[in-house]
């Protein structure tokens, strides 16, 4: 069996984030998104924040939870775990 660390991975490619004064590591994508309204077409970016559902958690991460990421804020919108649970993503609004 496998057995996977999400801080070994998180070491290599996170950047800095907190919230609610406990510091961990994460993963910033900013996915474009293309959405239709009426008949215009218009292009948006997210925010998606990729992080050990344990840190969250500890963390206390929830809709609404204000969190720095890599020096910048934002502000939770939704959490949800990634296939097996060991991380989750947390869409962001900017601040």
């Amino acid at each position: 069996m496998f057995d996977e660390s999400p801080a070994v991975f998180l070491a290599d490619f996170g950047v800095p984030c907190i919230a609610n004064g406990h510091a961990f590591l994460g993963l910033l994508d900013r996915p474009d998104e293309s959405l239709s309204i009426g008949d215009v077409a218009v292009m948006s970016t997210q925010y998606l924040l990729t992080a050990a559902t344990s840190d969250l958690a500890t963390a206390n991460v929830r809709e609404g939870t204000a969190i720095t990421v890599n020096s910048l804020g934002y502000r939770a919108r939704e959490l949800r775990q990634v296939d097996d649970g060991v991380f989750s993503q947390v869409e962001l609004t900017k601040t």
